[in-house]
């Protein structure tokens, strides 16, 4: 995974990030799929990945993540 390094160096928890993207990507690369966080099953066209720390969310997850909903950011000018 070419930005593993990039995404550990940003975490407080580099250990337990470090595992999660592993498992996110082997996933991914095996089967087209994985799970968020929250245990929501992915696949590669209904999730989000996080280009800061390369976590791949649900849509519920995602927006907690990044800080706004779909809705509100569809409401901002």
């Amino acid at each position: 995974m070419i930005e593993l390094k990039h995404y550990l160096n940003r975490s407080e928890n580099k250990k337990l990030l470090q595992k999660i993207l592993k498992r996110q990507a082997a996933e991914m690369q095996k089967g087209g799929s994985t799970f968020c966080g929250c245990g929501t099953p992915l696949n590669i066209m209904n999730s989000f990945r996080c280009l800061y720390c390369g976590l791949f969310l649900c849509v519920s997850c995602a927006e907690t993540h990044f800080g706004i909903t779909r809705e509100t950011y569809d409401e901002t000018p």
